[in-house]
């Protein structure tokens, strides 16, 4: 247990400890968590719901397929496993530099990958100004638009309404694969809506590779 670690840093041993305590006197409840964790020390925490952070560091290296399979086993037992985005990776992201078909990717990666879901961690933080101004301000470090995805009024952005699409993409594989009708061709179009290439196509790759997804779901 005292190896587990969560961005670098040891879990506290009274975190450690009110896992099992909650288990053992309110079993009732549900534990969740999102980190940056290798398979063998989020298989430890035993959680209801975990959402693994994509990024282009430690958390593309334990998006292995060992971890990947225990997606399925976790399911099997009725616990819930996503993975989410922030301010990082840079990309894919639903940040302003992004691209849209980035925003598609996401959707159509958590069902390529087998998740359950996925996570984005703010949809309406505003600053003082967010009809004029997405930038960080006040909260340093994070990228313009990392916080704003639907504005005041209230106002969809166009990466909401990308994301929105993402989000159909993935029970449009649901459903189809709950109706037998999950295509060979579908399969492989899947098959490119990879974490790893992700990071190095570039933007028209990776709008052609959505595209060609997104097809063959619609066809």
């Amino acid at each position: 247990k005292d190896k587990v670690r969560y961005a670098g840093v040891p879990f506290a041993d009274t975190y450690l400890k009110a896992l099992p305590l909650l288990k053992k006197h309110a079993p009732g409840l549900k534990t969740a968590s999102a980190g940056h964790l290798h398979p063998d020390e989020f298989k430890s925490l035993d959680l209801d719901v975990f959402s693994q952070g994509l990024s282009q560091g430690k958390g593309n290296r334990v998006f292995t397929p060992a971890f990947l399979k225990d997606v399925a086993a976790r399911r099997a037992r009725g616990k819930v496993t996503t993975f989410y985005v922030c301010m990082f990776p840079l990309k894919p992201n639903l940040l302003i530099a992004n691209t849209l078909a980035e925003a598609r990717w996401l959707g159509l990666y958590a069902a390529a990958a087998g998740f359950d879901g996925l996570l984005r961690w703010s949809v309406h933080m505003w600053g003082r100004d967010p009809l004029y101004d997405v930038s960080a301000e006040p909260y340093c470090g994070f990228e313009p638009g990392d916080r704003v995805l639907v504005y005041p009024g209230p106002r969809m952005s166009v990466r909401m309404e990308a994301l929105r699409d993402s989000i159909e993409d993935f029970e449009k594989v649901r459903v189809l694969k709950e109706q037998g009708a999950f295509t060979e061709k579908m399969a492989q179009a899947l098959s490119a809506i990879d974490h790893r290439s992700v990071v190095k196509d570039s933007a028209d790759v990776t709008a052609a590779k959505v595209a060609a997804a997104a097809d063959a779901l619609n066809e």
